[in-house]
């Protein structure tokens, strides 16, 4: 149950991210692959949506890492690396709309 409500909030904020970076939902939702060339706005919007399942729906950690089929250890080591990039205002920013939306759905930016 908890993995599966992990996963939901995992593809809610990714469909907020899709909206904000112009990447498409699939592309977001989609496992790196080994071998697979890393396109750094690509890497930061799916990060972004796990950061975001993180901070924004109180998931823990562990039950995103079970539902992406990642180690927690990475899942944690994403989030802080997204928490890093808001010394960046205009990360900051971008974020903290996205949470906003999050938050409050029917609201208008």
């Amino acid at each position: 149950m908890q993995v599966a409500a992990a996963e939901a909030a995992w593809r809610t904020a990714a469909q907020t991210v899709a909206r904000f970076s112009g990447y498409p939902l699939d592309r977001i939702l989609e496992a790196r692959r080994p071998g697979k060339p890393r396109i750094a706005g690509l890497a930061f919007a799916q990060s972004a949506a796990i950061y975001l399942a993180v901070t924004v729906f109180d998931t823990r950690q562990y039950y995103l890492a079970l539902a992406l089929g990642r180690p927690r250890r990475r899942i944690h080591a994403i989030c802080h690396a997204v928490e890093d990039r808001r010394d960046c205002p205009e990360i900051d920013r971008l974020l903290g709309t996205m949470e906003r939306v999050l938050s409050c759905p029917e609201a208008t930016l």
